[in-house]
């Protein structure tokens, strides 16, 4: 059975910790113990088991409050309108100086730092109930970094090779969502010559033209949502 992880703790550690408390405003109960159990203790050696689990609840609070920190930062980067009734409060609680307000701010910050953390939870348990309960969907393996790596060698050669066709069919490029207009008209010669060489009969060529007809519409369709895509770099120039 394994045990739980040893508290390794060097000088270094006990200095800088010292130093967050003494930087903080106001004080909690155990970073006043803290420094009245520093100044009595010449070196690390003379630390006993007590002072060590105070030394570790004082760093979990320091890892805490910093955490706290960044919360705040991210709240105070938002615009008022997004925030929550809690977050706008934490916002008017930093304003104030007092130690009221100080370690309210903190407790409330705290909430939301759980809420967050219950959120990521109940994703992680939907995420893990989906996996059981639509196994197939889940059971694709993720493309490997040299099959990504292929698919995407092959996709910068087919766009190299399609550029190359436009001009050696005498299509200037305009590096423009025209180029996309070209490649519908390309296709839609390449499908009308295809059509003028077979010699079904009637029925057949009604089946062809239906089936063109779909295939026309879907490069349509394509072409249309290249133009809109966000990665499209013609909407960008």
């Amino acid at each position: 059975m394994a045990g739980r992880k040893t508290f390794a703790l060097t000088q270094q550690e006990i200095i800088d910790l010292d130093k967050h408390i003494r930087a903080l405003p106001f004080k909690r109960r155990m970073q006043d113990a803290f420094l009245a159990m520093i100044s009595e203790r010449e070196s690390m050696k003379q630390l006993n088991e007590e002072d060590l689990k105070l030394i570790q609840r004082c760093r979990y609070e320091r890892n805490t409050y910093n955490k706290r920190i960044v919360q705040l930062q991210l709240i105070q980067k938002t615009e008022p309108q997004k925030l929550k009734k809690l977050e706008l409060n934490i916002l008017e609680l930093s304003k104030k100086t007092d130690i009221d307000a100080y370690f309210a701010m903190h407790d409330a910050l705290n909430e939301v730092l759980k809420i967050k953390r219950n959120q990521t939870s109940e994703k992680n348990i939907t995420a893990k109930v989906e996996r059981v309960l639509n196994p197939e969907k889940y059971n694709q393996a993720p493309l490997s970094k040299s099959l990504r790596k292929q698919q995407d060698h092959i996709k910068y050669f087919i766009g190299s090779l399609y550029l190359n066709l436009l001009e050696q069919s005498g299509l200037e490029r305009s590096n423009s969502n025209q180029d996309l207009d070209r490649m519908l008209d390309l296709f839609k010669q390449a499908q009308s010559g295809a059509e003028k060489n077979n010699a079904f009969s009637l029925d057949q060529n009604r089946k062809t033209d239906i089936l063109s007809a779909k295939s026309l519409y879907e490069m349509e369709k394509l072409i249309k949502q290249a133009k809109e895509d966000p990665r499209n770099p013609f909407n960008k120039a």
